[in-house]
């Protein structure tokens, strides 16, 4: 038996009145996805236990079969974990966001971060690996230290590892700063001020920079400052063969997933044109996980691009790649391979109202195979999966009920 578990980052939503009252993925056209829905078991799963923040991090320890309430520590050594960077007892590793902060008066020509600047995008304008990497080996030449490292990653994902540093800080999220002014959530904590500095030189040092300047003269929002959240020391996971007997393979251009593979014990598969973002090669990451497959029992593959749109018809049309470009080629590829099982969900729901992370029950789809009993589903939906009877409360315990033969 193969198991592919097929994760499709923040793809649910909440009805939307210019849908007339439709979710996106009830409005978009799936039928790959809904002819799966039609052979297998719909129902929700809650990715999020109560008193957890939305999120990759916990919505996929979740979906893995690891219980967030026992096995989550935190963001940053995951991140750590998927650059293949290790952290010395007592470092504290942060994500570190390249974003656009802008004044509500002086728009991005701004001296210095005052109560009127705002983060504008947590992505930083969806900025490429090139662009980013110059930006922040600039910012470690300049302001790192024996304490204080960035390492650059994709896009606008990164990381800064602070050696011995303040593992109780509260930082919040980028994503949910967006159009809030960011002086009030500068992190806090027994940090000394020290990110708080680092955050207002890392701005003065982007704003003037030439890729911002020509981003800006180009119409893209400029990558003008840093945003740190996530920190957490190192932790280690029971490997996932262990826990369930299973071989498995992890398949993602995101260093967060990348890193939950590693801590797991997961093979990591490197994908070339694999980008995290919406223009990434899909068919190479089909073909990464069906090779995958050729010598292990499990392979997870997590697409990020339905997380990344900006705009309501954006979503729609990620939503539609996803099944046109993923799910039928993947299915496709699964049926040359004897028996099999597809789990499909999102890790957890992203609202287009407000692109932040909600921790509603998400739909999940079990398919046992083209030939599993019908059960009547016309489609894959919130509202589908919210009509039948099943219902995960702890979304860790689906991941043994998908295993089982």
């Amino acid at each position: 038996m193969k198991y592919v578990v097929l994760v499709a980052d923040g793809m649910a939503d909440r009805p939307i009145e210019a849908l007339d009252g439709r979710t996106p993925l009830e409005a978009a056209r799936t039928p790959n996805v809904d002819r799966l829905a039609m052979c297998g078991e719909i129902g929700l799963v809650q990715t999020t236990p109560d008193g957890f923040v939305p999120g990759s991090d916990v919505a996929n320890l979740s979906i893995l079969g690891y219980d967030p309430r026992q096995f989550y520590f935190a963001r940053g050594p995951l991140e750590s974990a998927g650059m293949d960077i290790s952290l010395n007892p007592g470092d504290v590793a942060f994500r570190c966001n390249l974003v656009t902060f802008r004044d509500r008066q002086k728009g991005y020509a701004f001296g210095e971060l005052s109560p009127r600047v705002y983060l504008e995008d947590a992505t930083a304008g969806g900025i490429g690996d090139e662009e980013a990497r110059e930006l922040i080996d600039l910012l470690n030449n300049l302001l790192g230290s024996d304490q204080i490292q960035f390492y650059a990653g994709r896009g606008y994902r990164h990381l800064m590892v602070w050696v011995h540093g303040a593992a109780k800080v509260e930082c919040l999220p980028p994503h949910r700063l967006l159009d809030k002014e960011v002086v009030s959530a500068f992190p806090h904590g027994t940090d000394k001020g020290i990110l708080r500095k680092l955050i207002q030189s890392a701005s003065t040092i982007l704003s003037d920079h030439p890729i911002n300047e020509e981003r800006i003269a180009r119409g893209e929002r400029p990558a003008n400052g840093v945003w740190f959240w996530g920190p957490g020391k190192e932790v280690t996971l029971p490997p996932f063969s262990q826990r369930f007997g299973k071989r498995g393979a992890m398949v993602s251009a995101v260093d967060l997933l990348r890193g939950l593979g590693r801590k797991t014990g997961m093979q990591v598969i490197e994908v070339p044109g694999a980008t995290g973002e919406r223009e990434t090669d899909e068919a190479e990451k089909i073909q990464a996980a069906s090779q995958a497959l050729e010598t292990k029992d499990l392979v997870y593959l997590h697409i990020e691009s339905t997380d990344q749109a900006g705009d309501l018809q954006r979503k729609i049309e990620a939503i539609e790649r996803f099944d046109d470009r993923v799910v039928g080629p993947l299915v496709a590829q699964l049926k040359e391979k004897g028996p099999w099982r597809l789990l499909l969900l999102p890790d957890h729901a992203t609202l287009v109202s407000t692109r932040d992370p909600v921790a509603d029950p998400v739909p999940f789809l079990l398919c046992r195979g083209l030939d599993d009993t019908k059960n009547g589903a016309s489609s894959f939906s919130e509202k589908k999966a919210a009509g039948s009877s099943i219902f995960w409360p702890e979304g860790h315990r689906l991941m043994e009920h998908f295993l089982k033969t």
